[in-house]
């Protein structure tokens, strides 16, 4: 939440990031069944297939449908990220957090994972 909205801004902030989160739902709904063709397509998945392959593909086209459907997500929504790295690119991104335009939005808060000392 940016600091400093007033009630009637910060009604409308949530408002558009809920109608934004629930277009993302949607689409990412709408998506699932083409991705899904198109992987089919592309791994040569038949009727025949086994069920473990059917599952793997199913999967990846979840997978890609979420993807692409993000691009809806507002930069001001909370989203959550998991990937692995070294320590010292870690190193790198606390001290990354504090430059650029927005250092206040690039510090995540409440959540304990980063300190901004």
């Amino acid at each position: 939440m940016p600091p400093g909205l007033s009630a009637a801004a910060r009604a409308v902030y949530e408002g558009e990031l809920g109608a934004a989160w629930e277009t993302y739902r949607a689409l990412s709904g709408i998506l699932k069944e083409d991705t899904h063709r198109i992987l089919g397509e592309i791994r040569h998945l038949t009727p025949n297939a086994s069920e473990k392959r059917r599952k793997k593909v199913a999967r990846e086209s979840e997978k890609k449908a979420i993807e692409l459907a993000r691009y809806v997500i507002p930069v001001a929504a909370f989203t959550s990220m998991v990937h692995t790295l070294s320590g010292i690119v870690l190193h790198r991104l606390r001290r990354m957090m504090r430059t650029g335009d927005a250092p206040t939005e690039a510090v995540v808060r409440g959540h304990g994972r980063w300190s901004t000392a």
